[in-house]
């Protein structure tokens, strides 16, 4: 299995997505899984993201996701 560092992983951001900060932890992360399949992350890419947000707080959450959304 490809490992990548964790730069690589902060420099790769996922484009037109809004997540909003009272939505449960499972909607953020199934919005955030769709929208970068969509943009052609790799399974691997996607697990390394939502491993960071398990067992945390609805906002802990949130604000992992911001990490890797690009803002307008």
């Amino acid at each position: 299995m490809y490992k990548h560092t964790s730069n690589y992983f902060m420099a790769k951001k996922v484009k037109n997505l809004y997540l909003r900060k009272g939505d449960h932890p499972l909607v953020l992360r199934s919005l955030f899984i769709c929208r970068a399949k969509r943009h052609k992350w790799s399974n691997e890419e996607i697990s390394v993201v939502i491993k960071k947000t398990l067992y945390k707080d609805k906002m802990s959450v949130y604000k992992i996701l911001m990490d890797y959304i690009e803002s307008k």
